[in-house]
């Protein structure tokens, strides 16, 4: 799949949860979209009652595990599932 601005994808968020120890994943809309799959990102993180949208300017899609060290601070495809 090519990255387009519109397209719901998932951000790989460096900080990790607290019961499983692996990286948090949260919805994001790509913004704008570079020639190497590099994106610009509007990040969805649900806090409480009011979610907070960040703004991630530069994030490259995930190259290794998607839940390695490695793909943190990156985005992905979400997984389809059957």
């Amino acid at each position: 799949m090519k990255p387009t601005i519109g397209r719901i994808v998932h951000y790989i968020a460096h900080e990790t949860n607290d019961r499983t120890h692996r990286p948090r994943v949260y919805a994001a809309i790509i913004s704008e979209v570079f020639e190497d799959e590099t994106v610009s990102l509007h990040v969805f993180v649900p806090q409480s009652d009011i979610p907070i949208i960040c703004f991630h300017p530069i994030v490259a899609k995930v190259k290794a595990d998607p839940s390695s060290v490695e793909a943190r601070g990156c985005w992905n495809w979400p997984p389809i599932d059957p």
